[in-house]
């Protein structure tokens, strides 16, 4: 698995910009998750937690967060005391079949090596459905042209082994689960899975 690229602080940014399309992701995201009607979430692959903390203070939810690295845990419980965050691999998730009503992995699939394999440990630990968010492609990597960033590489962000458009996830999803919804959110593709 490759989990560089996480350069950016999109979260903590003071650009205008940026804060409205943070801003956008979120409502989106947990327009979802209301949806869903879950009680239990999991947040693979939390990174400081920001996502973890927005989607527990704007829903109903009993939330946990699990992230691969051990400092990155650290920060993201220093940063949310009340998350509950431990260290664990997407391939390797620590819990029972269908131990969450809802599995949420955002910006996560674009890094693995195996995201067919990451994606089916989420699917498992999950009672019903399955949130996940990739970097909507090419709009990604243009965007991160256009502020200068990653120029040698196309605008391809360290660590992103995969590229989606909103077609492309759908097809990537839609074998996998009874029914998957997907939502372009400017840079981002949102998708609903359904077990």
């Amino acid at each position: 698995m490759n989990v560089e690229g996480n350069y950016y602080d999109k979260h903590g940014s003071s650009n205008p910009i940026v804060k409205k399309l943070m801003k956008k992701f979120h409502h989106v995201l947990n327009e979802f998750v209301q949806k869903s009607h879950a009680k239990t979430v999991l947040d693979v692959g939390c990174g400081e937690g920001h996502t973890t903390k927005t989607v527990k203070d704007a829903n109903k939810v009993l939330i946990e967060g699990m992230e691969l690295g051990e400092e990155m845990v650290k920060k993201a419980q220093s940063l949310h005391p009340d998350i509950h965050f431990e260290q664990g691999s997407i391939y390797e998730i620590n819990r029972k079949d269908a131990s969450y009503d809802l599995v949420l992995s955002s910006e996560v699939l674009e890094h693995l090596d195996e995201p067919r394999k990451g994606l089916m440990e989420l699917k498992r630990i999950s009672k019903r459905y399955v949130l996940v968010s990739v970097p909507n492609e090419p709009l990604w990597r243009i965007a991160n042209m256009l502020r200068g960033s990653y120029l040698k590489k196309l605008g391809n962000t360290p660590g992103h082994v995969n590229h989606w458009s909103k077609k492309q996830l759908y097809n990537f999803l839609k074998p996998h689960f009874s029914k998957v919804f997907v939502r372009k959110v400017v840079l981002w593709n949102i998708a609903i899975c359904i077990k």
